[in-house]
């Protein structure tokens, strides 16, 4: 158990220590909440851009025959 607090402990601890290091260093895009919004309604088109995968017609056709 004493194990485990001092693991959940020490990885609060980093994250924290680590945020404060890297706002410090101004590390990352978001500088204001203009660029947060603008950012946040570009992500749709980036996440379909470059992270789906689009299926093939031919498995949904099968599948709608199938059920029919």
């Amino acid at each position: 158990i004493y194990l485990l607090d001092i693991y959940v402990f020490y990885t609060l601890v980093s994250a924290v220590w680590g945020f404060l290091l890297g706002a410090r260093a101004r590390l990352g895009e978001i500088r204001s909440l203009e660029a947060l919004q603008k950012l946040f309604e570009q992500f749709p088109g980036a996440f379909m851009d470059t992270l789906h995968v689009a299926l093939p017609n031919s498995a949904h056709s099968i599948f709608v025959t199938n059920c029919s």
